[in-house]
């Protein structure tokens, strides 16, 4: 028998894994919910769960661990170290011949490597958006005709979108984004969020991924003019769409869903006039009234736009022009009625 005989038959089912975090100073909490360890590669949240003789990685990495790929990549031991650790947390005796062979060990975690890039993710959205800018791999070709047959690559270059191709560097977990379109979010000089988003339309497979940020903060605050009037719409195309459209002379931000709307509350859109404009579903009804019952007891300016559906359809079918005399001909009832004009 060897010694990966003996762990499949012997060791891998057992349910010792919070026991075997432990080894590494890692305490399971209630939620079940850890961190994958700086020395693996950099989670930006937890996003990992401990199950009794698993983990599963439902973050960027989207990997599993079984108990002997924790022993060896997360506490850096030798087959035959991980081994003897395994079987000595289930309460197992190595058969014969590897009695007296395989020994407990002493464990010390692996140090952290240090960082010479105090934001890694920051450094990789600027490189991700100079490869769509200067398109020189198919990866980054593909992303850029997608977005022009969308309609929004200027837009697109307008808020630092790029392309994750053999240009930039594809470290873990980044190498998983590959040919993915880069949505990153700024505000005052710092990445708040990175997105990636793959080129398949709905219903074809179509995927988007969290590398970077906690997601609290609305998409494209960094392009907000300094206008009072701010339009939010749905998704980060919308978004671009609108910018498109009016080729930058309004302020648009994005939420990610209807559900989302209360990235609304960002402190960067305070004080600000809001015009919500959610897609006609359920969903987007829903949210609105939501959102408008928020605004009533904080005393926030609100006005919901109606009946313009999704906007990047509305730009490709009918043109920028169409699409900017519907928002334009949505927001005139509550000028009339004393809202800000949106520009």
């Amino acid at each position: 028998m060897s010694l990966l005989d003996f762990y499949r038959d012997e060791l891998k089912s057992r349910p010792i894994m919070p026991a075997l975090l432990a080894q590494a100073n890692i305490d399971v909490p209630h939620s079940r919910l850890i961190r994958v360890p700086d020395h693996v590669y950099p989670d930006t949240r937890p996003s990992v769960y401990v199950y009794p003789e698993h983990l599963t990685d439902f973050g960027d990495a989207n990997e599993n661990y079984d108990l002997l790929r924790v022993a060896r990549e997360w506490l850096g031991l030798t087959l035959e170290q991980a081994v003897s650790l395994i079987a000595e947390l289930a309460g197992v005796r190595p058969p014969a011949p590897f009695q007296g062979e395989i020994k407990r060990v002493a464990f010390a975690p692996l140090p952290a490597p240090t960082r010479t890039d105090p934001n890694a993710h920051a450094v990789f959205a600027a490189r991700c958006a100079e490869a769509l800018q200067h398109p020189a791999t198919q990866a980054a070709e593909a992303a850029a005709r997608y977005l022009d047959e969308r309609g929004i690559l200027a837009a697109a270059w307008h808020y630092g979108a790029g392309v994750v191709n053999s240009t930039v560097l594809a470290r873990r977990p980044h190498r998983i984004w590959e040919g993915m379109v880069t949505l990153p979010t700024w505000h005052q000089g710092a990445l708040l969020a990175l997105k990636g988003r793959n080129l398949l339309g709905k219903g074809e497979g179509r995927e988007m991924r969290n590398l970077a940020g906690t997601g609290t903060a609305p998409y494209g605050l960094r392009e907000l003019r300094d206008s009072h009037a701010v339009l939010a719409v749905e998704g980060e195309t919308d978004t671009l769409s609108i910018w498109q459209a009016f080729e930058g002379e309004v302020s648009v931000v994005g939420i990610p869903g209807a559900t989302h709307w209360k990235k609304l509350q960002h402190p960067a859109l305070a004080g600000r006039y809001l015009y919500l404009c959610l897609d006609t579903d359920e969903a987007g009804q829903r949210a609105v009234s939501e959102a408008q019952r928020w605004a009533a007891d904080e005393g926030r300016p609100l006005t919901v736009v109606p009946g313009i559906g999704d906007k990047n359809d509305l730009l490709l079918k009918m043109g920028a022009a169409a699409l900017r005399a519907a928002v334009r001909d949505a927001t005139a009832a509550a000028v009339r009625r004393g809202g800000r004009v949106l520009r």
